[in-house]
């Protein structure tokens, strides 16, 4: 919650910044918390209300919360490529 109210603080003082680049940021270069929560909608203003919301302990429409479960396993997903074999995908 105290990161959502930072991250709110932030994005409120710079106006222009790029949610895109803001959401990759915090996708690669952060420590991966136990507790998660993901953000959807279509602007700028449900973005910030969504975080608002998180950091306040709230529900909104646009938020997804979770918790990890440890170690999972690894899968690959080749999309796009159709199925050259049967039963490939």
């Amino acid at each position: 919650r105290a990161q959502a109210a930072q991250l709110h603080a932030y994005l409120t003082a710079h106006g222009d910044a790029d949610l895109a680049d803001v959401g990759h940021a915090l996708a690669t270069s952060r420590t991966p918390f136990e507790h998660r929560a993901v953000l959807l909608g279509p602007g700028r203003e449900d973005f910030l209300h969504g975080l608002a919301a998180l950091a306040a302990g709230e529900e909104h429409e646009g938020l997804v919360r979770g918790v990890a479960s440890g170690a999972g396993k690894l899968a690959f997903l080749c999309s796009g490529q159709g199925t050259q074999r049967p039963r490939m995908g």
